[in-house]
């Protein structure tokens, strides 16, 4: 999976600035870590502050690393 990198950074500025967002970078709505989560296109915000999106014709892609593998 990819996503456009500018959109990544979007979505975590716009997290950064949300109450719901802890000190541990975990939304208290969802209860995901959102360095993680924003970068993955299929999902989207619990309170709608940003909308899943499609990455197909993106050209400036980046990619989403396993966040399992060590």
């Amino acid at each position: 999976m990819t996503m456009r990198s500018g959109e990544v950074g979007k979505r975590i500025a716009i997290c950064k600035e949300c109450p719901e967002l802890n000190k541990l970078n975990f939304c208290r709505q969802c209860g995901c870590f959102m360095p993680a989560k924003v970068r993955i296109p299929q999902v989207s915000c619990p309170l709608l502050k940003w909308d899943s999106m499609n990455v197909e014709d993106s050209k400036d892609k980046i990619p989403v690393k396993d966040i399992t593998e060590e």
